[in-house]
C-alpha cells in the first residue's frame, strides 16, 4: 500500500458533490443529498504494479465493512 486516508462523511460529500458536478450529473440530485446520506470510508492507494486483490478481500471480511469497491479506474482511466 502506498496510502490509507479516513474519509469522514463531511469530507466524503464534498469529494462526492465535487466529481458528481465535474461529470454532468443533474442539479436535482445534489440537492436532495445531505451529508448524513454518506458514509465514512477509508481511501486505499496502492503502488503502480501492486496486487490488489489480498487487499481486497481482507477489507471484505473486516468487522464494520459493509462494501468493497474498486476504483481503479475511475479515477484514472
Amino acid at each position: 500500500m502506498e496510502n490509507v486516508t479516513f474519509e469522514d462523511k463531511a469530507a466524503l460529500y464534498d469529494r462526492f458533490r465535487k466529481s458528481f458536478v465535474k461529470s454532468g450529473g443533474k442539479p436535482e440530485v445534489l440537492e436532495r443529498l445531505t451529508v448524513e446520506d454518506m458514509h465514512e470510508s477509508f481511501r486505499v492507494t496502492m503502488k503502480p504494479g501492486a496486487d490488489w486483490r489480498p487487499v481486497i478481500e481482507t477489507a471484505k471480511g473486516m468487522p464494520g465493512v459493509a462494501s468493497v469497491i474498486d476504483q481503479r479506474c475511475s479515477s484514472s482511466c
